[in-house]
């Protein structure tokens, strides 16, 4: 990663540009399952909503620009409290420079310190790129949707993807979570649940 480009959690002084570079990557119309940015004031909410869950929401920042982002959602329902949903949008000209890998490592990181064991994506097939970013980042194909989007003419599948990490062991202590094969975790059989925050399926 270029040593301009530095990690930081969203500050109210980024929000604008945070707001901006999911804008430019949504109107690619290309991967994420949005074409359009939330509002400024509901992406507002959802970043202030993650701050009070302390969930991991991290973005790469050159000269006070965000140009890519990452975060991992929680299931709120009851017993899916431990899988959170991943999403990673990085603008186009920093593709392709090691930023998601080092977005990705960084959220993980947090992910486990809040007890998250499962984390799960959803990626249109199309998106081979992507693909092989997580494959090689160790998530694992679980299903695909058949044809589930149609947009600009065309059908494209949506893989489904996830995988599991070790929380910490403090996350371990105040959430209950036994010292066991994550795969033995009741609810894990559970697949690619939406996000319920602003910023849904942000898949890179």
């Amino acid at each position: 990663m270029p040593s301009r480009i530095h990690l930081s959690k969203v500050t109210a002084e980024l929000i604008e540009s945070f707001h901006a570079c999911v804008k430019e990557v949504a109107m690619e119309r290309t991967y994420l399952s949005i074409v359009e940015p939330p509002s400024l004031d509901v992406l507002r909410l959802a970043i202030n909503q993650n701050v009070v869950d302390a969930l991991p929401l991290v973005v790469g920042v050159e000269d006070s620009k965000v140009i890519g982002w990452c975060s991992i959602v929680r299931d709120r329902r009851e017993g899916f409290a431990h899988t959170g949903v991943l999403g990673i949008g990085i603008a186009k000209a920093y593709r392709e420079r090691g930023l998601g890998r080092h977005l990705l490592e960084e959220t993980l990181a947090k992910a486990s310190h809040v007890g998250i064991v499962r984390v799960e994506l959803e990626v249109f097939a199309s998106n081979k790129r992507a693909i092989r970013f997580y494959v090689r980042e160790k998530f694992e194909m679980e299903g695909r949707k058949r044809q589930a989007r149609y947009l600009d003419g065309q059908f494209d599948d949506i893989v489904c993807m996830a995988r599991h990490i070790k929380p910490s062991d403090m996350a371990r202590s105040a959430c209950g979570i036994q010292e066991t094969n994550t795969a033995s975790v009741p609810g894990l059989e559970y697949s690619a649940a939406p996000l319920k925050a602003a910023i849904r399926k942000l898949d890179r």
